[in-house]
């Protein structure tokens, strides 16, 4: 198994846990990988290509003091609030297959008594429910492998503010966001976001990564995330 370092953010915004994630993503040294642990508060998050005003309600989260913001990666628009953990894996591209999300919290998660799927569309579920959504995206000779834990989130909070397609809710069956989702406390009361943390750093057997993560490079980082060019895509 690759060495493993691991940091948890002292920050709950995400243009910062976004600048640290990529921070680490450019550091992370051969043979080993950085387990990123990060949360962000009444945020929507959007992947790469994404229009935001077909994925979210915009001005409702805006006028709630929430925050929009765009990753790196693929893939759908995510809710984030505090029963949320956000996980990052950052490895070099040839190390990758070295460590993946799906044994990382499939093994973390069989400690705190819940067994999981794949879905093979990049989802971890629960009894058929999704309570993980990841993407992966690769920088040079990195790769990140990213995604989310729901584990008390306000789901009717998610529901109010995501807009997916009715085409995609179609598919699936279902009328709304929360029915295809689901909080890992429905399956286990006792779970908790400290718990989830303490088993993905012992199944990882990391050590703890200190560094100044209020650093001038990071803070030069999030000024790229923070911009409205590459939040809205020239759709605002």
């Amino acid at each position: 198994m690759l060495k493993c370092n691991y940091v948890i953010s002292n920050y709950i915004d995400p243009y910062r846990n976004l600048a640290i994630e990529q921070f680490l993503m450019k550091n992370v040294r051969e043979e080993s990988f950085v387990l990123f642990l990060w949360q962000n508060d009444n945020t929507v998050v959007i992947g790469r290509n994404q229009d935001p005003y077909k994925e979210c309600l915009v001005d409702k989260l805006l006028n709630s003091e929430g925050y929009l913001a765009r990753r790196r990666s693929g893939g759908g628009a995510v809710y984030h609030d505090l029963g949320n953990l956000n996980f990052s894996i950052l490895t070099h591209k040839r190390d990758r297959n070295n460590v993946s999300y799906q044994w990382l919290i499939g093994i973390a998660l069989k400690q705190l008594g819940i067994d999981i799927e794949y879905n093979g569309r990049n989802d971890l579920i629960c009894r058929g429910r999704k309570f993980s959504g990841n993407a992966i995206y690769e920088d040079e000779d990195r790769c990140c492998q990213h995604g989310t834990i729901l584990v008390s989130s306000n789901l009717l909070r998610m529901s109010s503010l995501l807009t997916p397609g009715k085409g995609k809710l179609d598919r699936n069956h279902v009328s709304s966001v929360d029915s295809r989702v689901m909080n890992l406390c429905e399956m286990s009361p006792n779970i908790t976001i400290k718990s989830v943390i303490e088993e993905l750093i012992a199944v990882c057997k990391g050590s703890l990564l200190e560094f100044d993560q209020d650093s001038s490079e990071v803070k030069r980082i999030m000024d790229f995330y923070i911009r409205d060019e590459w939040i809205y895509g020239g759709v605002r």
